[in-house]
């Protein structure tokens, strides 16, 4: 922002607390995320611990991030997130918010039993500070959605460790806006057209591009075959994913032809 308009909020929510009020005056979150690092890391920090502001965190969520990443070495170190939701008031609702947390308990068990194949996101995470110092490793900031997950994959890329804490758990709170099948069309279609975007700014030709694109279309067309085949079991869960993936198609196409501008922060939600 231009002026600190929130710098009131911020104090009240810190209250005695030990913080830094920093003002960004250029917007955009992967922007918004570096400044946080830099700052911090002026400041001597060891690490930088990352959560969303529509999440809650365990009273010991910290200390589990830190005790795995000091344990094992780690230079990146994520944990489980957890959903909430507010009083649905319609039943569409109701089915939608079943289905999504189906799909938050398959996530964490899948990352449960395979950590290393963990994607790590700022949703819940903890960074080295030589991620940074020594490494140059930064957010992408020309990327409006999906610079975290560009984040994790330039630290796997540069052969650094990176590991699951099953037990650092933050809840993150649905509200009811987001309770809506064009949401989640939205969000597939934001996300894909980000990560084919990163791709493009990392300098890759024409050719590793439409590659890329179609491998992705294939696999979320076999994706969502095989969702159809589980659909009778989880047909709440399935529905949503089928939705994702119909947006993500969208995006990547729109992200092979630098189309379309609308990411899924253009509209905030919730409180």
């Amino acid at each position: 922002d231009s002026e600190a308009r929130s710098r009131d909020i911020v104090e009240m929510m810190l209250n005695n607390m030990a913080h830094e009020y920093v003002l960004e005056p250029r917007q955009g979150i992967a922007i918004a995320r570096n400044t946080a690092m830099k700052t911090a890391i002026s400041r001597g920090a060891d690490a930088i611990a990352f959560f969303d502001d529509d999440e809650t965190v365990d009273p010991y969520w910290i200390r589990e991030l830190h005790s795995v990443m000091t344990t094992r070495g780690l230079h990146l170190t994520g944990g489980p997130v957890r959903v909430a939701f507010e009083q649905q008031d319609s039943v569409l609702a109701r089915w939608i918010a079943r289905g999504i947390s189906t799909k938050y308990r398959w996530r964490a068990w899948k990352k449960r039993i395979r950590p290393q194949q963990a994607a790590i996101c700022t949703n819940n995470c903890l960074i080295r500070a030589d991620v940074v110092t020594q490494h140059g490793i930064y957010f992408d900031e020309r990327l409006k959605a999906g610079s975290d997950y560009r984040f994790y994959l330039d630290v796997r890329s540069r052969g650094l460790k990176h590991g699951w804490a099953p037990t650092a758990i933050v809840s993150e709170l649905w509200p009811n806006e987001r309770l809506s099948i064009s949401y989640y069309f939205e969000r597939g279609r934001a996300q894909a057209k980000s990560a084919v975007l990163s791709s493009r700014h990392a300098g890759h030709g024409a050719v590793y591009l439409t590659c890329i694109v179609m491998g992705r279309m294939l696999v979320t067309i076999a994706n969502s075959l095989a969702l159809l085949l589980i659909s009778p079991l989880q047909p709440a869960a399935s529905f949503l994913q089928l939705t994702r993936n119909i947006g993500r198609m969208m995006g990547y196409v729109e992200g092979a032809r630098d189309r379309g501008d609308k990411s899924i922060y253009d509209q905030t939600t919730g409180r």
